[in-house]
Formats: C-alpha cells, sequence, structure tokens
C-alpha cells in the first residue's frame, strides 16, 4: 500500500454525521455500523445527485452538473445490501413520472383509435399525420437495457437519469453484449457530452446534448473487475468507490418490526420529492460555486495527491486523482444543496457552497482516495504496476537533477535495474532528454509529504 494513503482511514470520519443536513442525517442515523453508515451516506449523494434539478456549478472551464456515480464493493453476505433503502429517495419522483406517462399513452391510444376510424370512414389517404406517441418518463433507468433503449430513455427524459443496480453483473453482461455496450454512453454522461446513436431498424438518429446520469451500482469484487477489468477502461477512475470486507456477523434479523428503515426513507424520498419541485419553480439555473479561500486549498489538496500517489502507483492512477476532483466539487454541491432547501435559505443565481460543506466533501473523497488505490492494487497487474513504480521512483530519487544516459545505468545497477528496464524509465516521461544522451528530471521530489 503507497505510504501517502497508509494513514487514511477505511471509514468516514464520524465527525462528519454531526453536520450533515437533515435528510442525510435522518437516513445514516438508522444504522450503528461504522461502514454501514458510510454506505448509507455514499448511496444517498449518489441517488440524490440525480434528483436535483436546475443546480450547476463552472468546474475546469465547463459547466457541470451534481450527478454522481458510486460502487459499493463487498463479498456476497456482507451487508452491502441495506442500500436498497436508498432507492426509495427517488421512488416518489420516479412513481409520479411514471403515472404521467401511463396517463398520456392510455390518451395516445384513444387518439390513434381515433384517428384510424376517421381514416377508414373517409376511404382515403391520410390527410394529416397520427398523434404524436407520447415520451416514456422515468427517473431509475434499468441497468438491464441495450445501448439504443438506454439512450431512448435519457433523451425521452432530458438527458436525466439514475441507473440503480444492487448486483453490477446485470450491468456487466448487458455491457458484455453488442447489442448492449452502453459504456461509452456512460462515460459521456460522466462529463455531460454529447452523445449520437443511430438505430438500424428505424434508420432513426438520437443525440443528446448534455447527458446528466448518476450511477448507484453494488456488487463482489469479481463482479467489478467483470464490469471494469481494470484502470484503463475509463470508466474506473470515474466511480467513488467504497470497500468493505465480510464480517462474521449474523444480523439481528427480527430488530425493525415496524418497518422503521422502510417508512423513514419513505418519507424522505417525498421529502426529495418537495425539493425537487422547489427547484423546479425556480426560473433559473442556480450556479453553485466554491469559496476563495475553499478554491486555493481545493488546489493544493489535489497538486499534493496528484505528486506522492504519482510517485507510488504511476500513471494508472492519475485519472483517478483527476476525476476525484470533480466528484469532490459534485458532493459538495449535493451537500449544500440540501442544506439550503433544508433552511430555506432564499435561492439566488449564483450561491457559495457551504465551508463545512466542502470540508465534508473533502474528507469523503479523502477517504475514498485511499478505498479507490486498494482496488488499483487488486486490478489485472495493478500490484506489478506499482512495484514497478517504486522501483522507477527508486532510480529517482538516487539521480542528480541533470545526469547522462552512463550515470543512470550506473545508479541503476546500484539499484538492481536491469539497463534495458533503465533504457525504458528514461523515456518514461518523468525525464526530460536535453542533448544527446544527457537527461534532466521533469519533476521535482520534495519533502516525502503525505495526503492530509
Amino acid at each position: 500500500m503507497p505510504k501517502s494513503v497508509e494513514h487514511i482511514s477505511d471509514e468516514f470520519k464520524a465527525e462528519i454525521y454531526k453536520h450533515l443536513p437533515s435528510v442525510l442525517s435522518q437516513a445514516c442515523e438508522l444504522f450503528d455500523d461504522p461502514k454501514e453508515k458510510d454506505i448509507i451516506l455514499l448511496g444517498s449523494l449518489a441517488v440524490i445527485s440525480g434528483c436535483l434539478p436546475n443546480i450547476c456549478g463552472v468546474y475546469d472551464r465547463r459547466t457541470v452538473y451534481p450527478h454522481l456515480f458510486a460502487f459499493i464493493e463487498a463479498p456476497a453476505g456482507s451487508g452491502k445490501g441495506i442500500l436498497q433503502w436508498t432507492r426509495k429517495l427517488a421512488e416518489e419522483i420516479h412513481r409520479e413520472l411514471r403515472s404521467i406517462s401511463k396517463h398520456d399513452k392510455k390518451e395516445y391510444e384513444v387518439k390513434l383509435r381515433e384517428w384510424f376510424a376517421a381514416q377508414k370512414k373517409k376511404g382515403k389517404s391520410p390527410d394529416k399525420e397520427p398523434p404524436a406517441e407520447p415520451m416514456d418518463q422515468m427517473l431509475l433507468i434499468p441497468a438491464n437495457n441495450s445501448a439504443s433503449s438506454f439512450v431512448q430513455s435519457l433523451v425521452e427524459n432530458n438527458g436525466q437519469g439514475i441507473l440503480f443496480c444492487t448486483e453490477a453483473d446485470t450491468l456487466a453482461n448487458s455491457l458484455s453484449q453488442d447489442w448492449g455496450n452502453y459504456s461509452d454512453v456512460l462515460r459521456c454522461s460522466f462529463h455531460h457530452e454529447p452523445i449520437s446513436l443511430q438505430r438500424r431498424a428505424k434508420r432513426e438518429y438520437l443525440e443528446l446534448e448534455q447527458p446528466k446520469v448518476s450511477v448507484l451500482l453494488t456488487g463482489t469484487k469479481g463482479q467489478l473487475f467483470k464490469l471494469i477489468p481494470d484502470t484503463e477502461n475509463g470508466l474506473f477512475s470515474r466511480f467513488a468507490f467504497y470497500s468493505f470486507p465480510a464480517v462474521p456477523k449474523f444480523r439481528d434479523v427480527f430488530e425493525d418490526t415496524e418497518h422503521k428503515a422502510e417508512n423513514v426513507f419513505t418519507e424522505l424520498g417525498r421529502k426529495i420529492y418537495d425539493y425537487r419541485n422547489r427547484l423546479l419553480t425556480q426560473r433559473y439555473t442556480i450556479e453553485l460555486q466554491l469559496s476563495k479561500t475553499d478554491k486555493e486549498y481545493f488546489k493544493d489538496f489535489f497538486k499534493r495527491a496528484m505528486s506522492e500517489l504519482y510517485k507510488e502507483i504511476g500513471e494508472q492512477g492519475l485519472a483517478t486523482v483527476k476525476r476525484f476532483g470533480l466528484i469532490l466539487f459534485r458532493m459538495a454541491m449535493v451537500l449544500s444543496t440540501l442544506r439550503i432547501l433544508d433552511k430555506n435559505i432564499p435561492i439566488e443565481r449564483k450561491m457559495t457552497i457551504d465551508h463545512n460543506d466542502f470540508v465534508m466533501a473533502n474528507e469523503i473523497v479523502l477517504c475514498l482516495m485511499g478505498h479507490a488505490v486498494k482496488l488499483i492494487a487488486g486490478c489485472k497487474e495493478g500490484s506489478n504496476r506499482i512495484i514497478q513504480q517504486k522501483r522507477l521512483m527508486k532510480l529517482y530519487d538516487a539521480l542528480p537533477e541533470n545526469f547522462t544516459r552512463s550515470e543512470a545505468i550506473k545508479t541503476a545497477e546500484k539499484c538492481n535495474i536491469p539497463t534495458a528496464t533503465c533504457d525504458r524509465y528514461l523515456i518514461s516521461g518523468i525525464f526530460k532528454k536535453a542533448g544527446h544522451g544527457i537527461y534532466s528530471k521533469s519533476i521535482v521530489k520534495k519533502n516525502d509529504t503525505v495526503i492530509t
């Protein structure tokens, strides 16, 4: 395990739970086990992120929205099934959209019958188009879907949806089929990049300008690596992972005889429904931004994270660290939006993210970085690449700022690194070729700091 994350706890800090917005606080209070609290918090953030319209922010010169991708990895029977309750946070909205769709479908069928009857009565070709088929509205999109059906669902719902699946292999099986491989759609959706797809059957062209998708998946390590085999798969770096082992402990299955969890989450789902309606009444999109102080801390934190993790896990961790910046910003957006709605704070076109919400998001992401690094090591060739990176950095540290190839080879011999490997390291990107056989370092290693 890289030294820079050795000190990071596997669990979120207990202090976080004292300052959560009320919706999240009530959800987490139902659980005593720290890991159960953590996965309920992460799962709730992911689901709620897909329920907040009219919220945006500017990140890396782009407009971004709160939508999160989260994956809870644990062995079978470890207790991750409690995440089913977080689905209820979106069910009230989903239920209303389905009800509207059913009503519109019935009206459409009536109008279509009337249209056909009118054409038969006239006994001639139609003099006008048949009624348009209504949109199939939903919020919770099934994972067992074809690529075209998934895109169609997004098109009919203004590009928005939540992919919620408690068995990751359901999604993995879909993505492994030619007809169901919408991995690229998910990758584009994470950054709200345009999506286009043409269906052969009707030669129909589907296009999405700004998809906004939230994803919550749970599964075992085997299911995870079936879905995302290694870090070179772009999906890996887009997810916030939380991983925990099975504990030989039997749960009191008769403890909640009054359906307390179900009742609480159902009620919280109604509150999220009300929050969504309040946001929809706004005549403009609310832009959330960090304070100047928080922006400075944010930049410093990720500079250190990038530097330290690159030294220890190499290129395979760079995309993960970079996207954790966006994940942190999105989490802070969700937390601050909930707090604004909780406290009935007057909504303005531009609002500053509460400092405490930024701090909480930062603490959560710090913990999730540790989980991500463990999974990187568990990926195919992950550990070998970490070992290779340590050897590379050992050579890097032993060399002066400027050196020749012959000096590098001599130093490599002292580090038990073969000449061929040394030559490969010299073109790895962290050295610059200053002339024929002359090199210099690209990065400067300072004190052995750790991410805090």
